[in-house]
């Protein structure tokens, strides 16, 4: 009894001692007014980094949180974003003063219009440094070199593509001039749309987590192009429903070679064409999918009048002949 009551005092003291170390390394929050999104992506050698770091909401912005992390920064912010007129700056600065360890905070933000602040406090662990620009902040600790903030900068500005592609660049960036002094062991991408939504299953359109793996950077681009992939085949839904089947297509054949592993994207395409009445467009879609899986033929007849995949008998008997 005595040596569980031991073991149960230092496993909370532990836990207590690991909220005072240094979360994070790297990161970048930014809004894109032309793609309508904003984001922001981290990397850091602690287990499961993002679900520390990265807050954001539709329609009033997204924030970075760490070093000697307060989480609590996060929904503060939002908080004040979305019912105050004050500037980013002005914002962080007033809870900063009610900090008693701000000296050790890192944090960086960016509101809905495209204000930023970053600020670094004068104990993080060096190498730390933070800038901020028109409509992004960055910051960086213990890196092994300095010059990690603006390596990230030069790389998040000069890259073409989109917010979630651009915000990849500036991980990589800070990893290539030699990332964290500590290693590499989780990272995370959140993106959102810049504008508030009614739902929560469109409120996000990138929230990916490598919690931990050797190679957390390679990791966030494998499931970067697995999200890729999802993003165009909801696309092609929405077109198909449209009527505009050729770019319907297109959206489908994208998807399938992002995610060429897993044909059933593939499969629903087909499905939601053939509900209507594009068979033929569908069939050359149908043979190549139960080539490499057949076990998917078996979905067909549960789709038989469904509410929502609404196949007709005629149309089931033209999928299962194939």
């Amino acid at each position: 009894m005595k040596i569980a009551k031991i073991f149960t005092s230092l496993l909370v003291l532990g836990l207590l001692f690991a909220q005072d170390r240094p979360v994070s390394t790297y990161s970048i929050v930014a809004i894109d007014k032309e793609s309508g999104e904003m984001g922001g992506a981290v990397q850091s050698h602690w287990f499961s980094v993002g679900s520390l770091v990265l807050w954001a909401e539709p329609g009033v912005g997204i924030v970075a949180t760490q070093s000697f992390v307060r989480p609590e920064y996060g929904p503060e912010i939002l908080k004040l974003f979305g019912t105050s007129s004050a500037s980013p700056k002005f914002i962080l600065e007033s809870l900063l003063k009610k900090d008693s360890e701000q000296n050790v905070r890192q944090v960086g933000a960016v509101n809905v219009v495209g204000e930023s602040v970053s600020f670094t406090g004068k104990d993080c662990v060096s190498y730390a440094s933070s800038i901020e620009g028109d409509g992004y902040a960055i910051q960086a600790n213990i890196m092994a070199n300095p010059g990690v903030p603006e390596a990230m900068e030069k790389a998040y500005l000069s890259t073409e593509g989109s917010l979630a592609d651009r915000l990849y660049a500036a991980l990589s960036a800070a990893e290539a001039l030699g990332g964290d002094l500590r290693g590499k062991q989780s990272a995370a991408m959140l993106v959102v749309p810049l504008k508030k939504v009614d739902n929560l299953l469109s409120s996000k359109i990138y929230d990916i987590r490598v919690d931990d793996s050797p190679n957390p950077l390679e990791e966030l681009s494998r499931l970067m192009r697995i999200q890729k992939a999802y993003i165009f085949a909801n696309e092609g839904d929405i077109l198909s429903a449209e009527g505009r089947l050729d770019e319907a297509l297109d959206a489908y054949n994208k998807a399938s070679e992002l995610y060429p592993e897993n044909v059933e994207l593939l499969f629903w395409g087909a499905v939601i064409l053939c509900t209507d009445g594009k068979f033929d467009v569908a069939k050359p879609m149908f043979e190549k999918i139960f080539n490499i899986n057949p076990s998917l033929k078996e979905m067909i007849p549960r789709l038989e009048n469904h509410p929502m995949f609404p196949l007709s008998s005629d149309t089931v008997k033209k999928i299962l002949a194939l």
